[in-house]
C-alpha cells in the first residue's frame, strides 16, 4: 500500500494501488485493491470494493460487498454480494445478502432483506424492506415496498406495496397503492388503483371476517 494519510489495510492485494487516498480503512483480501484517490471509504471483507478507484465515503461489509465500485460515493453495503454490481451509483443502502446487487448507477435506494431491490440498476429513490421486496425492478423509481416479496414483479415507478406479497402480481403499472398481505389485482398493469385489505383472525372460536 502507497499513498497519503492514515490508511490502514490487512490483507493480501488490499489497498495495493492506491495513490493519494486517505483515511481508507481495509481489512479483507483484495479489499480496495484498485484503488486510486478514493478516501474515507471502510471495508471489511474479501473483494469488497475491489474495482474502486475514486469512490469517497462508501462502506462495505461482506465478501464482495460494492466489488465493482468504481467512483459511487456515500454507499453503504452490508451483505455478500451487497451493491455487487454498483459502479457509479451514490448513497444507496443495501443490508442483506445480494440486496440491490444489481444496481450500477441507480442514486438513492435503501434495500433491506436478501435480493431486495436485486435487478434494480438505474432505477433511483426506491425503498423496499423485506426478502425479495421489489426484487425485478429495473429502471422503475420512487417505489416503496414493505413485506415479503412485495412489489416482487414491478418494473414500474411511484408504487406503494405494504404487506407480504402486497402487489406481487404487478408488473409496469404506475402510481398504484397496495396495503395488505396477499393483495393482488386480475391486472397486472394498472395505473392509478387503490387496493386495501383487512383480514380479522378468529377470536375465541368466532369466525374469521374479511
Amino acid at each position: 500500500m502507497s499513498g497519503v494519510g492514515a490508511n490502514t489495510a490487512v490483507g493480501l492485494s488490499a489497498l495495493t494501488a492506491n495513490t493519494t487516498g486517505s483515511g481508507n480503512t481495509v481489512v479483507g483480501n483484495n479489499a480496495l485493491a484498485a484503488n486510486d484517490t478514493g478516501s474515507s471509504n471502510t471495508v471489511v471483507g474479501a473483494n469488497a470494493l475491489e474495482s474502486n478507484t475514486g469512490g469517497i465515503g462508501n462502506t462495505a461489509v461482506g465478501a464482495f460487498a460494492l466489488s465493482h465500485n468504481d467512483t459511487g460515493s456515500g454507499n453503504t453495503a452490508t451483505g455478500i454480494n451487497a451493491l455487487f454490481n454498483n459502479t457509479s451509483g451514490a448513497n444507496n443502502r443495501a443490508v442483506g445478502i445480494s440486496a440491490l446487487s444489481g444496481n450500477t448507477i441507480g442514486d438513492g435506494n435503501i434495500a433491506v432483506g436478501n435480493a431486495a431491490l436485486g435487478s434494480n440498476t438505474d432505477g433511483a429513490f426506491n425503498t423496499a424492506v423485506g426478502h425479495l421486496a421489489l426484487r425485478f425492478n429495473i429502471s422503475g423509481g420512487s417505489n416503496t415496498a414493505v413485506g415479503v416479496a412485495a412489489l416482487s414483479n414491478s418494473t414500474g415507478g411511484v408504487n406503494i406495496g405494504i404487506g407480504s406479497t402486497a402487489g406481487l402480481n404487478l408488473t409496469s403499472g404506475n402510481n398504484n397503492i397496495y396495503i395488505g398481505n396477499l393483495v393482488l389485482l386480475a391486472i397486472n398493469t394498472v395505473t392509478y388503483s387503490v387496493e386495501i385489505t383487512v383480514r380479522h383472525e378468529p377470536v375465541e372460536g368466532r369466525p374469521a371476517r374479511s
